[in-house]
């Protein structure tokens, strides 16, 4: 692999053709581990390199972990809502529902 030196300061859409990053490959493997190509190529190197055995369920998402609930949402929330009361982080709701800081 290219050394990080070499790629720094570099997305991955810098590096890879358009054909690649609009490919099917791309798409299944950018959704599953959450970054796009605008993401830096080291980020993506060390993606390549960390999940690289689970290729072979890319097409099916076989290879990833899940929560034990069908949708995750949920559990997710309920653990960064306990971190941030934990952190004593206090927020409110706008008008959108979205919360600030």
């Amino acid at each position: 692999m290219t050394p990080e030196e070499k790629i720094e300061m570099k997305t991955a859409a810098e590096w890879f053709s358009p054909e690649f990053t609009h490919s099917v490959f791309w798409n299944c493997w950018s959704t599953m581990l959450a970054f796009r190509d605008y993401h830096s190529l080291i980020e993506v190197k060390r993606y390549v390199a960390r999940f690289l055995m689970t290729i072979g369920g890319l097409t099916h998402l076989s290879g990833i972990l899940h929560t034990e609930l069908m949708n995750s949402t949920p559990s997710l929330t309920i653990a960064c809502v306990a971190e941030v009361a934990w952190r004593s982080v206090s927020g409110r709701r706008d008008d959108n529902g979205h919360i600030s800081l």
